[in-house]
């Protein structure tokens, strides 16, 4: 795929809660996933960060696709985020990570990480409840019920570093209208991930950081 194609047009999107069974046509979502909790290894099973079991709420994971060379990791030094940056494809107009360890740069959004200075980078990933550990986990405070990164923080992915410019808590059924998310800026990075409840259950908002590239 040529980086022009990875630039798209503005689309608006309604984003539907991520629960079994929704239908996921013409849809923007990003999965809230449960953690059953500690238990034993077993193959072929998914794993957060810490090494544990976890169960998705939902089906229907978008397509993996390969990794460009050097993608590097995504680093956060004031919450301590180390984690692999993976790649994925919207499948049917559908984001959902397919993994809980690592964060995903969706290819066919925005522009490539090669080509950040010429348009937005868009980065999705899992947090978990339950004593589950995503890299979301480390974007969150769900006690507060906000972004744990604040204007001014600093944000590495791969070799280019940005800096936070703002940070909001979104309806998910609004996310998917949020055109200022959405649109092509040179530079600007966008990470999304669940914001999980302080009471549990499933997740209503999302969490939206927004970064530019700097010099």
């Amino acid at each position: 795929m040529t980086e022009t194609a990875h630039r798209r047009g503005r689309r608006r999107w309604e984003l539907l809660t991520a629960a079994a069974g929704v239908s996921a046509t013409f849809a923007f979502v990003i999965a809230g996933i449960t953690h059953p909790g500690l238990g034993a290894d077993q193959p072929g099973r998914a794993h957060d960060l810490a090494g544990n079991i976890v169960v998705p709420e939902a089906t229907g994971f978008s397509d993996v696709v390969p990794v460009p060379a050097g993608a590097g990791e995504l680093v956060i030094p004031k919450t301590g985020l180390r984690v692999e940056i993976a790649a994925l494809r919207e499948t049917d107009r559908v984001i959902n990570p397919p993994g809980f360890d690592k964060a995903y740069w969706v290819q066919n959004r925005g522009v490539g990480l090669a080509q950040a200075s010429a348009g937005t980078v868009f980065i999705a990933m899992h947090s978990l409840r339950g004593g589950g550990v995503g890299p979301g986990n480390y974007l969150i405070d769900v006690e507060h019920r906000r972004s744990k990164l604040q204007v001014g923080d600093d944000v590495f992915v791969g070799s280019a570093k940005y800096r936070v410019k703002a940070t909001d808590a979104i309806e998910k059924t609004r996310l998917g209208q949020a055109e200022s998310v959405w649109d092509e800026t040179p530079g600007k990075l966008v990470l999304i991930t669940c914001l999980q409840r302080p009471e549990g259950g499933e997740s209503l908002q999302n969490i939206v950081i927004e970064a530019q590239l700097q010099p």
